[in-house]
């Protein structure tokens, strides 16, 4: 079939004309339409046409939803608190709701059979109840408990002792807990994961939602030097400088009690890697307590004892180079210079 053309007559496309010349002549004439400013509406922003009263209404509205979010939440928070520690309470409780995460997220919603899960139960029993094992889960679940305070709290205040008293509890242990591999009777590793964010706690109750709401927070509870470097030291810096420095000390005490625990290879890092930075991040928050030509004495002091053996020595001649650059110190004046003027 031939495609079919549309044939206008001769006189509708003359009288058109016209029309179209004086189109392109009007168009022509209308001068451009200035930017608008920043702020007013333009074809791409339309506006809002409302009420004033029907407005005021909405905003209430959302004021009043606001609020019952906010309560289906604390109330969804709370609850969490309370489970994770009332099973933190003791080992078995701790270890049964352990089981019953596993259960409910590695079986029922994998679609696996009942009596595969028995035999798995079967297999892992002597473990799941091992002391070591559910030391470990109680202070998995009770950290879990502060980090959910943490994320509803408007100021950190509120958990600060909760993190203190959580960081003795595990120095005051005689094994360093979250170190070992937990094994089953068939030689296979039971899952367990310091991190909270990848616990079968956090899994279970799906608290990615809560765990979003932190900006700094360390995630594995068995960290001390995360929970001190990611929380209190910061929290002190900003709220409490005087208590800062013995916060420091504290953390290099915890610190090495926790590699000695560890002996061996874990103990020598420590000594030799970890303890010289510990000691450094504590003289420059020292400095910037009191910057004086003591303590970046202090500081250079350090970076020669450890010049040939650190290898970050290089990298602290730089941050010490900062701290004494011309905007962030100032010449001693006369005075200074002299010293102390002696009574007549």
């Amino acid at each position: 079939m031939k495609p079919t053309h549309t044939i206008r007559p001769l006189g509708v496309i003359l009288c058109a004309v016209p029309f179209l010349v004086v189109g392109t002549l009007l168009q022509a004439q209308v001068p451009e339409e200035p930017p608008s400013a920043e702020g007013e509406p333009t074809e791409e922003t339309p506006v809002l046409r409302i009420d004033p009263e029907d407005a005021d209404a909405m905003r209430a509205r959302l004021a009043t939803l606001g609020e019952v979010i906010d309560d289906i939440e604390l109330r969804k928070f709370q609850n969490l608190i309370d489970i994770f520690l009332d099973a933190s309470a003791g080992g078995r409780a701790a270890a049964d709701l352990y089981l019953d995460c596993i259960h409910e997220i590695d079986f029922r919603q994998a679609g696996k059979r009942e009596i595969e899960f028995r035999e798995w139960r079967q297999a892992h029993d002597d473990t799941l109840y091992d002391q070591k094992f559910t030391k470990a889960l109680q202070l998995q679940l009770k950290y879990l408990a502060i980090t959910l305070r943490a994320a509803r709290a408007e100021e950190l205040e509120t958990v600060f002792p909760l993190l203190v008293e959580h960081i003795e509890e595990i120095t005051s242990l005689s094994a360093p807990p979250g170190a070992e591999r937990f094994r089953a009777r068939d030689g296979k590793p039971i899952q367990f994961r310091p991190s909270i964010g990848g616990s079968v706690f956090s899994r279970r109750y799906d608290l990615s939602f809560a765990l979003s709401k932190l900006e700094s927070w360390e995630l594995d509870p068995f960290n001390i030097g995360g929970i001190y470097e990611a929380t209190i030291l910061p929290y002190l810096r900003s709220e409490d400088p005087g208590a800062l420095l013995s916060a420091w000390r504290k953390r290099i005490e915890d610190e090495k009690r926790m590699a000695e625990l560890r002996e061996g290879k874990a103990e020598f890092d420590f000594l030799r890697l970890t303890l010289p930075e510990l000691e450094w991040g504590m003289l420059k928050d020292e400095f910037q307590l009191s910057p004086s030509a003591t303590t970046i004495t202090r500081l250079l002091a350090h970076i020669d004892r450890h010049k040939a053996t650190h290898p970050k020595a290089g990298s602290w001649v730089e941050e010490a180079t900062s701290l004494l650059s011309p905007d962030k110190s100032a010449p001693v004046s006369e005075a200074e210079a002299a010293g102390p003027t002696v009574g007549k």
